[in-house]
């Protein structure tokens, strides 16, 4: 079955089952372009996909609805659990963001060649700016800048600087900020250590 092009500014999705002449409605979802994340603009909305928050949540509730994540492959999930899902118990302090392990060494032997960086947002709707810093206080690293991302996901660093250089070995600083379009703005510090063989 081919599904129609819908507007991106306004609409009606509805689901219907029928048999002999038998109709029922399963679903109908009407949509509107301020069901998305307000910190988009009208331009950065071009493309992005309406995404559904909480599976179980009422359907036609504007609450439940937000601009999907960027992701590699675009801007949307399709057939994979949305970008923007929530379920879980909302996470808070420090455990917004994980490092496991809490370092990494860049030597290309596939044993921990990249710091990976696993989050869980209190919630769908944010935008985040994650950087990296040397020990003393310098930017090396700008891995999002002030990007919707997904309620729950993960980054990578594979210890390259902005100018594609390789990093020194040492301590580093994961700085991450998350903000919503409501004004809660959260701010986490994670330590880690760079490792190289000599």
């Amino acid at each position: 079955m081919t599904l129609p092009t819908l507007p991106d500014d306004a609409g009606n999705v509805t689901l219907f089952w029928s048999k002999n002449a038998d109709q029922t409605t399963v679903d109908s979802f009407t949509y509107f372009d301020t069901y998305h994340n307000a910190l988009l603009t009208s331009a950065q909305r071009d493309g992005v996909s309406l995404e559904r928050i909480r599976a179980d949540g009422p359907t036609a509730d504007p609450a439940n609805w937000t601009s999907a994540a960027r992701t590699p492959d675009g801007n949307g999930t399709p057939t994979l659990p949305n970008s923007q899902h929530t379920g879980g118990i909302p996470a808070g302090g420090d455990d917004l963001i994980r490092l496991e392990p809490a370092r990494l060494s860049p030597d290309g032997d596939g044993y921990e060649d990249y710091l990976d960086i696993r989050y869980a947002l209190p919630g769908a709707g944010y935008a985040a700016t994650v950087t990296i810093y040397d020990s003393e206080g310098i930017p090396i690293k700008r891995l999002v800048r002030q990007q919707l991302i997904g309620a729950e996901g993960s980054l990578r660093w594979d210890g390259e600087m902005d100018d594609m250089s390789p990093t020194r070995p040492g301590i580093y600083i994961l700085f991450v900020e998350i903000f919503a379009p409501t004004g809660d703005v959260r701010q986490v510090r994670k330590t880690f250590a760079l490792v190289r063989r000599f």
